[in-house]
């Protein structure tokens, strides 16, 4: 079975990639991590969060946020292609579920050396967390 970290920027076309890890037949989704692009960062983080409460994953999923800004330019969010909430404006509540404590990169490291060879990580936003990391 895959096993996979997922690395988000968490709008609406990432919680579609969320929702197919967290219930993929072949795969298990070990952990999210995100990382600053297309909306606020806070709403990043809670556009995972609310998604997996709804996605119901069949295990529990920790959320690390990770950076909150790229390293070499300035940032420049699409609230104007997602929505203020990254989610079209929708409006969906407060996830009932928080992030974990520990910084994205730290868990990062720690998730892919825990068990070389193992972890797939499938990076769908900018790569700040995996530069970091490396």
């Amino acid at each position: 079975m895959e096993r996979i970290l997922l690395d988000t920027d968490t709008a609406g076309d990432d919680t579609i990639a969320i929702m197919m890890a967290a219930h993929a037949a072949n795969a298990r989704l070990e952990a999210i991590t995100i990382n600053c692009g297309n909306i606020a960062f806070d709403q990043e983080v809670e556009n995972a969060l609310y998604t997996l409460e709804v996605a119901s994953p069949p295990n529990e999923v920790p959320v690390f946020p990770g950076a909150r800004r790229p390293l070499l330019r300035d940032w420049t969010t699409v609230e104007n292609i997602h929505g203020r909430d990254g989610m079209g404006n929708s409006g969906f509540p407060r996830s009932r579920l928080r992030p974990e404590g520990r910084h994205a990169v730290d868990a990062m490291v720690d998730i892919i050396n825990s068990e070389p060879g193992e972890i797939t990580l499938v990076e769908i936003a900018p790569m700040t967390n995996v530069a970091l990391a490396i």
